[in-house]
């Protein structure tokens, strides 16, 4: 589901994935298609774990502030409750494969990131004031943040056990 801006969206390496929560339920992707609307993510996922891309992984989306130019970027719907819902089962396990094919695609090294520049795989208001303008943000909330190192473990297992193409 291509939003307008993969194919105007500068070039990017990337080399950190960062989890956001969307504060709802539904899709982002007629959000993010609207004309004043001036970021995007890469990816989506539902509450079942159905997975939308917006953006090429190759192309700059704007939900990272200062680590666009690095940084794929997972939305995920929260039931409009970031700060007391838990990414479930099936979200995670969609957040994982995305990160393992991040890994096997992309060479994402899959660990916190240490710096905010630092490649790796973390959440959204880890680094305030650069990953986020927002002063005060918790995105993706703290259950979620609680998850993030079993998102981690669960990418490395995919990648022992799947092929790149398996994977996806």
């Amino acid at each position: 589901m291509p939003l307008p801006e993969n194919e105007t969206a500068p070039t990017i390496k990337p080399t950190q994935v960062i989890l956001h929560s969307a504060v709802g339920s539904n899709s982002l992707y007629n959000y993010f298609g609207r004309s004043n609307i001036v970021v995007e993510s890469h990816f989506w996922v539902s509450l079942d774990g159905k997975v939308e891309q917006y953006m090429d992984t190759t192309r700059q989306a704007d939900a990272n502030y200062k680590a666009n130019p690095r940084a794929i970027s997972i939305e995920s719907a929260d039931n409009g409750d970031p700060d007391n819902f838990a990414w479930t089962d099936e979200q995670v396990e969609a957040i994982s494969r995305i990160v393992a094919w991040s890994n096997a695609t992309h060479g994402i090294i899959i660990q916190p990131c240490a710096e905010w520049d630092s490649p790796g795989v973390d959440y959204h208001s880890k680094f305030p004031g650069v990953w986020t303008p927002v002063a005060g943000k918790t995105c993706p909330g703290k259950p979620r943040i609680e998850q993030v190192p079993g998102i981690r473990a669960r990418a490395k297992e995919i990648l022992v056990s799947l092929t790149a193409a398996e994977i996806r």
